[in-house]
Protein backbone atom coordinates (compact mmCIF):
# COMPACT_ATOMS: atom_id res chain seq x y z
CA UNK A 1 0.00 0.00 0.00
CA UNK A 2 1.40 3.39 -1.01
CA UNK A 3 1.27 5.95 1.75
CA UNK A 4 -0.18 9.34 0.80
CA UNK A 5 2.10 12.21 1.82
CA UNK A 6 0.12 15.43 2.14
CA UNK A 7 1.40 18.91 1.39
CA UNK A 8 1.07 21.19 4.42
CA UNK A 9 1.16 24.94 4.92
CA UNK A 10 2.63 26.61 7.96
CA UNK A 11 5.83 27.77 9.65
CA UNK A 12 9.24 26.20 9.24
CA UNK A 13 12.21 26.93 11.50
CA UNK A 14 15.78 25.76 10.97
CA UNK A 15 18.22 26.27 13.84
CA UNK A 16 21.83 25.30 14.30
CA UNK A 17 23.77 25.25 17.57
CA UNK A 18 26.64 27.74 17.43
CA UNK A 19 30.07 26.20 17.96
CA UNK A 20 28.79 22.63 18.04
CA UNK A 21 31.25 21.50 15.36
CA UNK A 22 34.12 21.99 17.82
CA UNK A 23 32.46 20.32 20.83
CA UNK A 24 34.52 17.82 22.82
CA UNK A 25 33.07 14.34 23.38
CA UNK A 26 31.92 15.38 26.86
CA UNK A 27 30.31 18.57 25.54
CA UNK A 28 28.53 16.55 22.82
CA UNK A 29 27.01 14.31 25.49
CA UNK A 30 25.81 17.35 27.46
CA UNK A 31 24.47 18.92 24.27
CA UNK A 32 22.47 15.82 23.33
CA UNK A 33 21.02 15.56 26.84
CA UNK A 34 20.12 19.26 26.85
CA UNK A 35 18.54 19.03 23.39
CA UNK A 36 16.39 16.10 24.48
CA UNK A 37 15.22 18.12 27.49
CA UNK A 38 14.52 21.18 25.33
CA UNK A 39 12.43 19.17 22.89
CA UNK A 40 10.32 17.99 25.83
CA UNK A 41 9.95 21.63 26.91
CA UNK A 42 8.80 22.52 23.39
CA UNK A 43 6.18 19.74 23.42
CA UNK A 44 4.86 20.74 26.86
CA UNK A 45 4.65 24.43 25.97
CA UNK A 46 2.77 23.66 22.76
CA UNK A 47 0.15 21.77 24.78
CA UNK A 48 -0.34 24.78 27.04
CA UNK A 49 -0.59 27.20 24.12
CA UNK A 50 -3.04 24.92 22.32
CA UNK A 51 -5.61 25.75 24.98
CA UNK A 52 -5.31 29.43 24.06
CA UNK A 53 -4.67 29.50 20.33
CA UNK A 54 -5.61 26.01 19.06
CA UNK A 55 -2.03 25.83 17.82
CA UNK A 56 -1.30 22.37 16.47
CA UNK A 57 1.56 20.37 17.94
CA UNK A 58 4.81 21.16 16.10
CA UNK A 59 6.99 18.37 14.75
CA UNK A 60 10.75 18.40 15.23
CA UNK A 61 13.54 16.82 13.22
CA UNK A 62 17.18 16.69 14.27
CA UNK A 63 20.21 16.28 12.03
CA UNK A 64 23.48 16.51 13.96
CA UNK A 65 23.59 19.99 15.50
CA UNK A 66 20.66 21.21 13.38
CA UNK A 67 17.03 21.33 14.50
CA UNK A 68 14.03 21.71 12.19
CA UNK A 69 10.63 22.65 13.64
CA UNK A 70 7.53 22.55 11.43
CA UNK A 71 4.20 23.98 12.54
CA UNK A 72 1.13 23.44 10.38
CA UNK A 73 -1.41 26.26 10.40
CA UNK A 74 -4.98 25.67 11.46
CA UNK A 75 -7.69 26.99 9.15
CA UNK A 76 -8.67 30.08 11.16
CA UNK A 77 -7.13 32.94 13.17
CA UNK A 78 -3.64 32.81 11.69
CA UNK A 79 -2.62 35.90 13.68
CA UNK A 80 -3.20 34.22 17.02
CA UNK A 81 -1.38 31.11 15.85
CA UNK A 82 1.59 33.23 14.78
CA UNK A 83 1.82 34.89 18.19
CA UNK A 84 1.57 31.53 19.94
CA UNK A 85 4.33 30.10 17.77
CA UNK A 86 6.60 33.09 18.39
CA UNK A 87 6.00 32.61 22.13
CA UNK A 88 6.84 28.93 21.74
CA UNK A 89 10.15 29.59 20.00
CA UNK A 90 10.94 32.46 22.34
CA UNK A 91 10.78 30.09 25.29
CA UNK A 92 12.79 27.47 23.41
CA UNK A 93 15.64 29.92 22.74
CA UNK A 94 15.53 31.21 26.32
CA UNK A 95 15.71 27.75 27.88
CA UNK A 96 18.42 26.77 25.38
CA UNK A 97 20.54 29.64 26.66
CA UNK A 98 19.92 28.43 30.21
CA UNK A 99 21.35 25.08 29.09
CA UNK A 100 24.41 26.76 27.58
CA UNK A 101 23.29 26.30 23.95
CA UNK A 102 23.10 29.28 21.59
CA UNK A 103 20.99 28.75 18.49
CA UNK A 104 20.99 30.76 15.28
CA UNK A 105 18.46 30.27 12.51
CA UNK A 106 15.72 31.32 10.13
CA UNK A 107 11.94 31.17 10.02
CA UNK A 108 9.89 30.77 6.85
CA UNK A 109 6.19 30.51 6.06
CA UNK A 110 4.94 28.45 3.15
CA UNK A 111 4.25 24.93 1.94
CA UNK A 112 6.22 21.84 2.86
CA UNK A 113 5.91 18.06 2.75
CA UNK A 114 6.86 15.89 5.70
CA UNK A 115 7.10 12.18 6.32
CA UNK A 116 7.70 11.24 9.96
CA UNK A 117 8.33 7.63 9.03
CA UNK A 118 11.45 8.44 7.03
CA UNK A 119 12.38 11.53 9.09
CA UNK A 120 12.02 13.65 5.96
CA UNK A 121 10.76 17.19 5.49
CA UNK A 122 11.06 19.05 2.19
CA UNK A 123 9.43 21.85 0.20
CA UNK A 124 9.56 25.55 -0.62
CA UNK A 125 9.44 26.76 2.98
CA UNK A 126 12.27 24.40 3.95
CA UNK A 127 14.37 25.56 1.00
CA UNK A 128 13.73 29.20 1.90
CA UNK A 129 14.74 28.76 5.54
CA UNK A 130 17.74 26.62 4.53
CA UNK A 131 19.02 29.46 2.36
CA UNK A 132 19.18 31.82 5.33
CA UNK A 133 19.63 29.97 8.62
CA UNK A 134 23.43 30.15 8.62
CA UNK A 135 23.74 33.65 7.17
CA UNK A 136 23.25 35.76 10.33
CA UNK A 137 26.08 36.76 12.66
CA UNK A 138 24.50 36.44 16.08
CA UNK A 139 22.42 34.19 18.33
CA UNK A 140 18.77 34.48 17.35
CA UNK A 141 15.88 33.51 15.09
CA UNK A 142 14.70 35.79 12.30
CA UNK A 143 12.31 35.62 9.36
CA UNK A 144 13.57 35.19 5.82
CA UNK A 145 13.17 38.26 3.58
CA UNK A 146 10.39 36.47 1.68
CA UNK A 147 8.50 35.83 4.93
CA UNK A 148 8.53 39.53 5.87
CA UNK A 149 5.62 40.20 3.51
CA UNK A 150 3.48 37.46 5.05
CA UNK A 151 4.15 38.66 8.59
CA UNK A 152 3.55 42.31 7.73
CA UNK A 153 0.07 41.45 6.48
CA UNK A 154 -0.92 40.06 9.89
CA UNK A 155 1.08 42.53 11.98
CA UNK A 156 -0.60 45.48 10.29
CA UNK A 157 -4.02 44.63 11.70
CA UNK A 158 -3.22 43.05 15.06
CA UNK A 159 -1.36 43.45 18.35
CA UNK A 160 1.39 41.04 17.30
CA UNK A 161 4.06 43.69 16.88
CA UNK A 162 5.08 43.67 20.55
CA UNK A 163 8.78 43.71 21.57
CA UNK A 164 7.96 41.23 24.30
CA UNK A 165 7.44 38.67 21.52
CA UNK A 166 8.25 40.01 18.03
CA UNK A 167 10.83 42.64 17.02
CA UNK A 168 11.58 44.16 13.61
CA UNK A 169 15.35 44.54 13.63
CA UNK A 170 18.35 45.10 11.29
CA UNK A 171 19.81 41.59 11.61
CA UNK A 172 23.61 41.49 11.15
CA UNK A 173 24.83 39.10 8.45
CA UNK A 174 28.18 37.37 8.15
CA UNK A 175 28.90 39.29 4.94
CA UNK A 176 28.64 42.61 6.81
CA UNK A 177 25.13 43.56 5.66
CA UNK A 178 22.20 44.30 7.95
CA UNK A 179 18.78 43.18 6.74
CA UNK A 180 15.53 44.33 8.36
CA UNK A 181 13.73 41.17 9.46
CA UNK A 182 11.16 40.04 12.02
CA UNK A 183 12.78 38.31 14.96
CA UNK A 184 11.60 36.06 17.76
CA UNK A 185 12.16 38.19 20.84
CA UNK A 186 14.10 35.79 23.06
CA UNK A 187 15.42 38.90 24.81
CA UNK A 188 11.86 39.86 25.75
CA UNK A 189 11.52 36.57 27.62
CA UNK A 190 13.97 37.85 30.24
CA UNK A 191 11.57 40.65 31.20
CA UNK A 192 8.94 38.03 32.07
CA UNK A 193 11.20 36.84 34.91
CA UNK A 194 11.61 40.25 36.50
CA UNK A 195 10.04 39.14 39.80
CA UNK A 196 12.47 36.23 40.12
CA UNK A 197 15.81 37.90 39.35
CA UNK A 198 17.43 41.28 40.17
CA UNK A 199 17.07 42.47 36.58
CA UNK A 200 16.60 40.98 33.10
CA UNK A 201 20.01 42.28 32.01
CA UNK A 202 21.81 40.78 34.98
CA UNK A 203 20.20 37.40 34.32
CA UNK A 204 21.17 37.60 30.64
CA UNK A 205 24.79 38.46 31.45
CA UNK A 206 24.86 35.70 34.06
CA UNK A 207 24.03 33.13 31.37
CA UNK A 208 26.65 34.55 28.98
CA UNK A 209 29.56 34.96 31.37
CA UNK A 210 30.66 31.32 31.49
CA UNK A 211 30.26 30.56 27.78
CA UNK A 212 33.45 30.16 25.70
CA UNK A 213 34.11 32.76 23.01
CA UNK A 214 36.28 31.00 20.40
CA UNK A 215 38.47 33.13 18.17
CA UNK A 216 36.40 34.48 15.30
CA UNK A 217 33.07 34.40 17.15
CA UNK A 218 33.46 37.71 18.96
CA UNK A 219 31.07 39.55 16.66
CA UNK A 220 28.32 36.97 17.27
CA UNK A 221 28.40 37.68 20.99
CA UNK A 222 28.62 41.46 20.55
CA UNK A 223 25.70 41.45 18.11
CA UNK A 224 23.68 39.28 20.50
CA UNK A 225 24.27 41.77 23.32
CA UNK A 226 23.31 44.69 21.07
CA UNK A 227 20.04 42.96 20.24
CA UNK A 228 19.29 42.41 23.92
CA UNK A 229 19.93 46.11 24.64
CA UNK A 230 17.67 47.16 21.76
CA UNK A 231 14.78 44.95 22.91
CA UNK A 232 15.26 46.00 26.53
CA UNK A 233 14.99 49.67 25.48
CA UNK A 234 11.89 49.01 23.37
CA UNK A 235 10.15 47.32 26.29
CA UNK A 236 11.07 50.05 28.77
CA UNK A 237 9.63 52.70 26.43
CA UNK A 238 6.29 50.89 26.16
CA UNK A 239 3.30 51.92 28.30
CA UNK A 240 3.56 50.24 31.71
CA UNK A 241 0.57 47.96 31.15
CA UNK A 242 2.26 46.39 28.08
CA UNK A 243 5.77 45.83 29.46
CA UNK A 244 5.29 42.17 30.38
Amino acid sequence: MIKTIRKRHGIVVILDALGASSYSDEKIKRFLAARSFLNEVLANLSKQLNNISKLKKPNTYTFGDTLIVVQEFGKTDIGTQLLAFFMLMQNYLYHSMEEGILFRGALSVGSYIEDNGSNTVMGEAIADAASWYEKSDWMGLSSTPRTNNFLEYYLESSDLNDPNFIVYYPVPMKDGRKIDLYTVSWAGRFSHDEKEVPSPRRRFLELLKDLPVPLGTESKFENTKKYFTYVETQIVEMPIEHQS
